[in-house]
């Protein structure tokens, strides 16, 4: 490759977001790394990770549908807080892509891990499940996540260059090409949301009622 002055992009290491409560309740891992389910809106995981901008840190939240690998939920602040990840699971819950009974899984970070974070899952009708400190691989599906997303937008710079920017530029790459045009292995090379349709399309057909 070096013959040929190709090179290949390399997922970069980042900054390291979960920052455990000692104190906090202690929840089962619910999804013990399923990370597929049958129908849409069932079952769900999240993060937060930092995005380095040239004013200084922000921060994303996330709520990804597991059938779909559409982000339905998410949100850009500027502080690492409980409303920041109750703000993305609120939006997703509004947009009705979050059913009754769904499973949402996090790490065990202090924000999902509050008693506010509960409060608001247990009003919206949503279990908590939390995978262990420091295993990536218990919330993997968020960790590719952001991997995709870091290697696309910060691969040839090392942060935005404004926080207006960071909002701008990750919500449209979001909106625009993550959830209409990217493919992904685990349903069949099609993007989120033209998977969503058609399940939700095949779920009428067979349930015109539902």
């Amino acid at each position: 490759m070096a013959d040929n002055n190709l090179v290949t992009k390399r997922r970069r290491a980042f900054k390291k977001t979960t920052i455990a409560d000692p104190n906090a309740k202690q929840r089962s891992d619910l999804l013990q790394r399923r990370f597929n389910a049958a129908m849409p809106t069932t079952h769900l995981c999240g993060d937060i990770t930092y995005l380095r901008t040239g004013q200084g840190w922000m921060y994303l939240a996330t709520v990804i549908d597991l059938t779909t690998r559409m982000i339905v939920g998410w949100q850009i602040g500027e502080r690492m807080t409980t409303n920041l990840v109750e703000d993305a699971l609120v939006m997703a819950h509004k947009a009705g892509y979050v059913a009754g009974n769904a499973i949402f899984h996090t790490d065990r970070g202090s924000q999902y891990t509050s008693k506010q974070f509960a409060a608001a899952a247990c009003r919206m009708d949503v279990r908590l499940s939390i995978g262990e400190v420091g295993v990536c691989w218990d919330n993997a599906v968020a960790e590719s996540f952001f991997s995709t997303l870091k290697l696309h937008l910060l691969y040839e710079r090392k942060q935005f260059a404004t926080k207006f920017d960071a909002r701008y530029e990750v919500g449209h790459w979001i909106e625009t090409y993550y959830n209409r045009r990217r493919i992904h292995s685990s349903t069949g090379m099609i993007p989120a949301q033209a998977m969503r349709q058609f399940i939700t399309r095949c779920k009428h057909a067979i349930n015109p009622a539902a």
